[in-house]
């Protein structure tokens, strides 16, 4: 490919870009125009967080493949912002504010199926902090980095040598439902960078589907290949919220729902845009009728940048728990020292090139 063609092609890349962008405000436009008559956005007024404890729970992982071993690194922490009358009065850590990092080594596990374990391990560890988290600090609200439930490509065939793992998992997130529900905690998990189209995909099937509005065609072809944030970035101003909606029309049919005893037939959605020049962020929910409150104090603890607008406290819980490359480098070292050099314990050839 020659320097001319090359940049042709980025520049008809660039237009097509602009155009979808430009159908996608469109349709945003329209969805603004109708959105009273629909009821797609709920109320949502910044908390005064007068006396209010937020928890925030998040993870590291660290993965490294071998000849034959594959390694993990993980860890979790729980982080306590403490709010009086709307200022924060303090911030306390779980286990500690430089928590110590786990190692586990699998052997002969497929691609496949470390995948799985890693992110059962993770997930799981994250979880155990977060039920032991409501004993130490008794939260107003729970919040996880994240979805509250795995994600479907994160569960494993039952035939699979981690199945047992996934079970055990969710065993643990059941507990940690029952938990809030009987504390009466707020649990909710906040998703970053969600990549879902669940909000668009709603809106072409119950309703663009059934108006004959002539915007009605060009809105299900571009909703079909959206993902409810790029949509929703030109919908929602600061400040504003959709309503709350179901995960699932049928739960019990649902990959991960129908393992969450009854609690997966509860779990509600809703976008926040806490920052103008931000996506909205995903929030997951058990309980219906509290998602007014957790998009309140979402509102009041986030969006501090124009262009960023997570959470403070789960800013902070990632900054606590994440793994720096280093740290895996130094489980492999301590463990060469001991092992001495072992075929098994080799790195793959990709890390050993000597050219």
């Amino acid at each position: 490919m020659t320097t001319n063609s090359f940049e042709a092609k980025i520049r008809k890349i660039a237009e097509r870009v602009a155009e979808t962008e430009s159908k996608k405000e469109r349709i945003s436009d329209f969805l603004k125009s109708i959105s009273k008559e629909i009821d797609l956005k709920m109320d949502v007024q910044k908390d005064a967080l007068a006396d209010t404890r937020i928890v925030a729970v998040d993870g590291g992982l660290l993965k490294k493949s071998l000849h034959s071993f594959d390694c993990i690194l993980y860890r979790s922490a729980a982080v306590c912002f403490n709010y009086k009358k709307g200022r924060m009065a303090g911030v306390s850590y779980y286990p500690s504010k430089a928590p110590y990092s786990k190692p586990e080594v699998f052997e002969s596990l497929s691609d496949l199926d470390f995948g799985y374990i890693a992110n059962i391990e993770r997930m799981h560890d994250e979880i155990r902090t977060a039920i032991k988290s409501i004993e130490v600090f008794e939260p107003d609200i729970l919040l996880l980095d994240g979805s509250i439930m795995p994600h479907y490509t994160s569960k494993p065939a039952r035939s699979s040598p981690v199945f047992e793992k996934y079970e055990e998992l969710i065993e643990s997130i059941n507990s940690l439902c029952r938990i809030c529900s009987e504390e009466k905690v707020t649990l909710a998990g906040v998703i970053e960078d969600s990549r879902s189209n669940s909000f668009c995909s709603m809106l072409a099937k119950t309703l663009f589907s059934k108006i004959t509005h002539r915007m009605a065609g060009e809105a299900m072809n571009v909703l079909a290949n959206s993902r409810d944030t790029n949509i929703l970035f030109h919908f929602l101003k600061k400040g504003e919220a959709t309503r709350p909606f179901r995960t699932s029309d049928d739960p019990e049919s649902h990959h991960i729902l129908k393992d969450l005893e009854g609690f997966g037939e509860e779990m509600h959605y809703c976008y926040l845009k806490t920052s103008v020049y931000d996506r909205p962020i995903k929030v997951e929910f058990i309980r219906r009728e509290e998602a007014a409150k957790i998009a309140n104090i979402l509102l009041a603890v986030s969006g501090h940048h124009p262009s960023y607008g997570f959470p403070s406290p789960l800013i902070e819980a990632d900054n606590v728990a994440r793994l720096k490359e280093e740290e895996m480098e130094r489980l492999y070292s301590h463990l060469s020292s001991i092992l001495g050099r072992r075929s098994s314990f080799m790195k793959l050839r990709r890390e050993e090139r000597p050219f």
